[in-house]
């Protein structure tokens, strides 16, 4: 497992792995964007926020000298709140995320409430 970092030299948020010390590469991990970048906790998934909101996971495969991307498949969208912090974090027993999604506010609807109903009815 190496370092995570976001960086925009493409002209757009990509996401890279850089060794913890020394020399060596750097392996770019998204291809369409991406931010907020989070290791699963055994170090073989890199998940992070695309720029369609949807949370992806790239598989990974860390050698000594060598760095592989494997399979990256999107999870599920979320709307994040941004304002906030970071938008999700994932569980270190299994792969389960906490996420921090705007909720729409809807206006509560009215109800009618018919009291003495059956006086009504005689009538």
């Amino acid at each position: 497992m190496g370092r995570v970092r976001v960086s925009n030299e493409s002209g757009r948020n990509e996401i890279y792995v850089v060794p913890f010390q020394g020399a060596g590469g750097k392996w770019q991990v998204s291809t369409s964007g991406g931010r907020f970048p989070r290791w699963r906790r055994d170090g073989r998934e890199l998940y992070y926020l695309a720029p369609d909101n949807r949370i992806i996971a790239a598989g990974v495969n860390a050698q000594e000298s060598r760095f592989e991307v494997g399979a990256v498949q999107p999870l599920f969208a979320i709307r994040p709140r941004l304002e906030v912090g970071w938008p999700y974090d994932v569980s270190g027993d299994a792969p389960r995320f906490l996420v921090s999604n705007l909720v729409e506010v809807v206006a509560p609807s009215s109800v009618t409430l018919l009291v003495n109903w059956p006086a009504l009815l005689r009538q």
